[in-house]
Formats: C-alpha cells, sequence, structure tokens
C-alpha cells in the first residue's frame, strides 16, 4: 500500500529553533513498512514556516501540493506530545474532508495515553496505534490492504480500532526485544539538507564542516520511574540495545555517503549498558570514523566511570547534557526517583571538566509541588558549585500520563483550569510561551518561584564560561 506518513507542523512555542529535525520515528517506521512490501513517503509540515504555530488556512493546499505525486492510500500521523494534538486534530479532519475515503492513523506519545477516547471523539480517525509502532503498522496494512468488507483485527495487539459501529483496544503483550531485526531507518526518504542550519558557532574542537546534529537512536526504552516522565507509555520499560555495529553502520552511511560530521544520540540513557556504550565508541575509533557528537537528552551518570568518559572523550564527544534534575537530594531522588547520589554529581562533572574537548550542561527542573525556597537554594548553590559550561532550569511540565500531573490534579495545584474528561482532547495549558510555571508548590507561592526563574535565568552561562549558547538553546528542552 502506498501510505502518507505525516509529521505535524513546528509548534510556536519552539519557533526559536532555527530549524527542525528529521523524524526519526518514521524513518524506521517507514524502513519496516518498506521491507514488507509498502511504499510510504514522508511529508514534513514542520519543514514549512508558513504552518509554523499551525496555519490552518495554508494546510489544505499544502497537503495538495505535498500528496500530488504520492497518491497515498493511507495517511498516518505522528503525535510527538500533548502540545502537538490539536493541530494533529487539524490536520487529521483536514484530511478526512478532503480524501474521505483514506483512512487514518494515528500513532505517537500522546494518542498512546488516549486511544479509546480520541475514537470516540474523532469520527475522522480510523485507527490509534499505541507506542511502539512498526509491528502493529505491518499488520494493520496488511489486513487493510486485502480490502475486505469485514476484516479480523483483534490479533494485532496496541492497536485500537471501531468494528461494526464499536470501539475495540487490543492491549500490548510484547514490544520488539530484538532490535536489530528492524531495517536501518530510510534516510533516502528525506532530503537530508531540508534540516541544515547554520552551527558556525557550535563547539567544534575538530573543525569539521557541519550543518545538522544528525538523530541516532542506539537503544528504547527506559527502565526508571522518574515522576515528570511517561516515556515507558509508549516504549516500554525493558530497556533494549541495537548492537553496536548496526549503530555506527549508519553512522558511517551517514558520514561517508551524505558527508555529515556531527551526531546526536536521542537516547533516554544511551550509556545505561556500560558494554555497549563501550562498543559503540570502540567502533567508531577502529572505523577511524572522524566525527563529532553529542547526547540530546543526557547520560545517566549513575553508569559513568572514568572509562567509559575516556572513550567518550576519544570517541569524539564534544558535548554531554548531565541530567542531574534538583540539587535538594530528597527531591531529586525520594520524590523524583533520580536514585542519584551527590557525591556522583561531583565526581562525574569533575570528570568531564578534566576533558579539553567537551563542554558540560546541566539539566534542573523546577517547580515540583514539594519545592520551597530552600530546597530552590540547593539547586542554586549546586549550579554554582560544579561551574559547568551551561545551565538548564527548565519549570516543570506535568504532562498528562505521568505521576507529577496525577499528583498535582488530586491536590489542586494545577494552575491552568482542565476538563478531566477531556485530556486526551490536549486542552491542557502546557505551552511554555504562555506562562511559566503550571503548578504551584505546596509551600511556594508563584511570586517565589517566578524570583528564582530570574535567578536559574543568570545561572545559564556562568562568567568563566565559554560555553557555545547556539548549541545549548537549540537542543535543550524544557522540563525534560
Amino acid at each position: 500500500m502506498r501510505i502518507s506518513l505525516i509529521v505535524p507542523p513546528r509548534l510556536q512555542s519552539l519557533r526559536a529553533i532555527k530549524a527542525s529535525m528529521p523524524p526519526t520515528p518514521l524513518l524506521y517506521l517507514a524502513a519496516a513498512l518498506r521491507a514488507h512490501g509498502h511504499s510510504p513517503s514522508i511529508h514534513d509540515l514542520s519543514l514549512y514556516p508558513e504552518l509554523a504555530g499551525f496555519n490552518s488556512q495554508e494546510l489544505p493546499k499544502t497537503i495538495l501540493k505535498l500528496i500530488e505525486k504520492s497518491a497515498p492510500e493511507i495517511f498516518a500521523i505522528n503525535c510527538f506530545t500533548t502540545l502537538h494534538f490539536q493541530s494533529v486534530v487539524q490536520i487529521a479532519q483536514t484530511l478526512s474532508n478532503i480524501f474521505p475515503d483514506i483512512p487514518i492513523i494515528l500513532g505517537g506519545a500522546h494518542p498512546s495515553l488516549f486511544p479509546e477516547d480520541i475514537l470516540k471523539n474523532c469520527h475522522f480517525v480510523d485507527y490509534v496505534v499505541v507506542g511502539e509502532g512498526e509491528d502493529i503498522m505491518v499488520q494493520l496494512l496488511n489486513v487493510i490492504s486485502h480490502k475486505a468488507d469485514t476484516r479480523d483485527l483483534s490479533h494485532i495487539q496496541a492497536l485500537a480500532y471501531r468494528a461494526g459501529g464499536k470501539i475495540f483496544y487490543n492491549s500490548r503483550e510484547n514490544f520488539i526485544a530484538d532490535l536489530d531485526s528492524l531495517s536501518d531507518p530510510a534516510w533516502d526518504l528525506i532530503n537530508i539538507s531540508d534540516y541544515y542550519s547554520d552551527h558556525s558557532e557550535w563547539n567544534n574542537p575538530k573543525k569539521l564542516s557541519f550543518q545538522l546534529a544528525v538523530p541516532i537512536l542506539t537503544s528504547r526504552s527506559c527502565p526508571f520511574s522518574c515522576n515528570f516522565c511517561a516515556a515507558h507509555t509508549t516504549m516500554g520499560r525493558q530497556y533494549r540495545m541495537r548492537s553496536p555495529s548496526r549503530v555506527v553502520d549508519e553512522i558511517q552511511f551517514l558520514h561517508e555517503y551524505s558527508g555529515e560530521n556531527y551526531f546526536s544520540f536521542l537516547d533516554d540513557n544511551v550509556n545505561l549498558n556500560k558494554n555497549h556504550i563501550l562498543g559503540i565508541c570502540s567502533e567508531i575509533c577502529k572505523r577511524g570514523l572522524n566525527i563529532q557528537f553529542e547526547t540530546l537528552s543526557g547520560l545517566h551518570l549513575g553508569s559513568l566511570d572514568n572509562e567509559v568518559i575516556d572513550a567518550l572523550d576519544e570517541a569524539g564527544l564534544v558535548f554531554v547534557r548531565l541530567p542531574l534534575e534538583h540539587g535538594n537530594d530528597l527531591i531529586r531522588n525520594k520524590i523524583i526517583g533520580k536514585r542519584l547520589d551527590r557525591d556522583k554529581i561531583y565526581t562525574v562533572c569533575e570528570s568531564f571538566k578534566n576533558k579539553p574537548n567537551i563542554r558540560t550542561a546541566s539539566m534542573f527542573i523546577m517547580g515540583f509541588p514539594e519545592d520551597t525556597i530552600n530546597t530552590l537554594e540547593d539547586t542554586r548553590k549546586m549550579i554554582i558549585e560544579l561551574q559547568l559550561d551551561f545551565n538548564q532550569v527548565s519549570s516543570l511540565l506535568p504532562f498528562p500520563g505521568t505521576e507529577i500531573f496525577n499528583q498535582a490534579s488530586r491536590d489542586g495545584l494545577l494552575l491552568h483550569n482542565y476538563n478531566p474528561d477531556r485530556l486526551w482532547a490536549g486542552e491542557t495549558c502546557l505551552d511554555p510561551t504562555e506562562s511559566d510555571f503550571f503548578l504551584k508548590p505546596y509551600a511556594m507561592s508563584i511570586d517565589e518561584l517566578k524570583m528564582y526563574r530570574v535567578i536559574f535565568d543568570k545561572l545559564r552561562i556562568p562568567s568563566t564560561s565559554n560555553i557555545l549558547v547556539a548549541q545549548s538553546q537549540e537542543n535543550t528542552g524544557a522540563g525534560k
């Protein structure tokens, strides 16, 4: 089947980012579909400035322009977060109006939380794929392609759908255990230069030419239970890895055939398995790849030691994000569930600071229900003591599906009105451009939070730092 895979427009809250990132999930999905005889195409609406912030007037003609050559028989729209869902709904409605006979599939983090509610309330959506989607999409398209009047979908796990006027949801039984069984991402289906932007001010000790931090995924899932995260709803909790050779095969291909010299590891915990990360570094060095890379979501500090740090440095790490989360030990370990010892933080940060080619960035979060002036003072003191190159203190985003959202909802801490029966609709205000904070701590006023917002903003770049601001501002996300 000919299937159009659609990326929603860029959010207005991300307008400071100069370029979009290649859609890694859809590159994997397209590769899996193609390997099973289907014909995918990728249409990235985030590349169109006229749609930024979602311009519904421009949408129909943009969609028609994009898909006229691919003539799709089915649409699939990826919804990254709650923030994207309302624009995804408008895309689906537009597609349904223009092509009423073509089925529409939704997938991604937000639809995975509310699959049945979305089908009940969005008549123009036909299917919702819940979580990891390659195997599910292949099976679904295989059934749809038979064009039978009655389709039995009961054997497809993690799928919500309509049948006989009723809505069904098949629960998930397992995730893909062997990531090497997946085809390499379908990089040939996009024009990678569409994602280029000016990176001339980024840290570049090797003086390489690059215009993109190419996203690379080496593993899936996170086994931990931080209270602000719901990643397990899409990828589960069982940590699964691609083999180091397959990871570096992809890097080498992009380096040699596309001229890419800078890579960004997307994993939640790229170094969680020591042998895995050492294997990747060893492969890069063994093949003589003259590249540089960063860790977009940070490293798992508890798994770091000098052997791993030395290997990362030798292989080409030039920018590292360190998700410390909070300077207060009780909040970091007991409230958030980070389980990260204070001494380990200082030891790891000092080791990275001793590597002249590596720039360092801390990642903290403020505004937990349990925060007080004293706990935020602990974060301020830790920032000053660590003296890293860059410090990001994000305001907490209580996304639906997380423990923190449930807690704030239960205790009346959310600052914006919402209808608990309409969480599926993505109407909960979580846009950083509209508000600095989205919940009120038990023992702090909003004015006190704003005071610390100003304090932390002034500490983003210490006066002794030589970090390159553009690199951090482009790639560091709020609330993560």
